[in-house]
């Protein structure tokens, strides 16, 4: 579990009981600032959003770490990057919030692709905040959080459908 305003992962088990935690504030390798999204692949690989720091962290289940990213507007810099999640194939896809674009990535952290812009258009988003795939089809769902609704895209990033959720309607 991310504990954001901690800036530490947590671990429990299945009933609840803690285990055991990881982090503290600041900027170090073991260091998080309000650490947000998390994932777990398939082969133990844990997946921590840094969103304060700008980057994302891998640990392999040896202890080995990852680490990619960094502040900035470019292509493989983040600002505020908050959701992940994993494919099948093992892709990260990774929420950009404030540079408002959703970012894909092999488990090495190479950048294989990245979409999307500031707007309220059809594959634009304001502020990205979750990512999850569909098993059965590997489409990617985006919550775009200040356009109020969600966006589907196919895996390689374009645009399918969108979905509005008004309260009371």
């Amino acid at each position: 579990m991310a504990d954001s305003l901690n800036h530490r992962i947590q671990k429990f088990t299945t009933q609840g009981e803690f285990l055991s935690e990881m982090g503290g504030f600041g900027t170090g390798p073991e260091e998080f600032n309000e650490p947000d999204g998390i994932a777990i692949d398939e082969t133990g690989n844990l997946y921590v959003v840094d969103s304060g720091n700008h980057r994302v962290k891998k640990y392999t289940p040896d202890g080995r770490l990852y680490i990619w990213g960094e502040e900035g507007g470019g292509p493989a810099q983040f600002r505020n990057p908050s959701g992940i999640a994993l494919d099948g194939s093992g892709n990260v896809y990774v929420t950009d919030w404030d540079n408002h674009r959703i970012k894909k990535y092999n488990t090495d952290g190479d950048l294989i692709n990245y979409w999307g812009s500031e707007g309220s258009g059809d594959g634009q988003f304001r502020n990205p905040a979750g990512v999850t795939i569909n098993a059965s089809d590997g489409n990617v769902y985006v919550a775009d959080y200040n356009n109020d609704r969600f966006q589907i895209f196919i895996p390689e990033g374009l645009f399918v459908a969108k979905c509005h959720h008004l309260l009371g309607q």
